[in-house]
């Protein structure tokens, strides 16, 4: 899709809901696992925009959460047995049509679901780079320090009780260069 022309100041309201539209348009179509009954959330930060998508509970609208409030979507921590968590991703027999996806700069990186052991400490998703590749891999325990080739983004924190707090909320994106 090509946008249109930049904005010329004074223009009506009314004349810039198709410039709008086609912008939303154009920002869903670059995240294919955003659902067409979410929305896009456009956040202006000092650094520039940030785009994110709302990823539907299958109950409704809005982000995903269970009918207990909890977060249910991309890289969502739960616990599934004693000592173990799951990381939430593509799942059809479970009802989970989305991805949790990684994406850098323009490569873009499908997680599989996975379940690991883990206790008191963070959750995490360990990204490396080596020979023109990606890596990617679930861990827990004591977060580690990030380096030149190792980039680790906490998905949640197990407390000594056992309680999940949550800490990143949809895919997991650097618009550039990471390493």
């Amino acid at each position: 899709m090509i946008l249109p022309e930049r904005l010329q100041g004074g223009e009506e309201v009314r004349e810039l809901r198709p410039w709008l539209n086609r912008l939303r348009d154009f920002a869903a179509s670059l995240l294919p696992s955003a659902s067409p009954a979410g929305g896009i959330r456009i956040q202006r930060l000092p650094s520039g925009c940030f785009f994110s998508a709302d990823i539907p509970a299958q109950s409704g609208g809005g982000t995903s959460s269970s009918a207990s409030g909890e977060y249910e979507g991309p890289f969502a921590v739960v616990s599934s047995g004693t000592g173990l968590v799951k990381v939430y991703s593509y799942n059809a027999d479970a009802g989970r049509l989305w991805e949790s996806l990684i994406i850098l700069g323009l490569e873009k990186i499908a997680v599989t679901e996975t379940e690991i052991s883990a206790s008191e400490g963070h959750v995490w998703i360990e990204i490396t780079y080596s020979a023109g590749n990606y890596a990617y891999e679930i861990k827990s325990g004591t977060l580690p320090a990030q380096s030149a080739s190792l980039l680790a983004v906490p998905l949640a924190y197990i407390d000594s009780d056992s309680n999940i707090t949550q800490m990143q909320f949809g895919n997991i994106v650097f618009p550039g260069r990471i390493f």
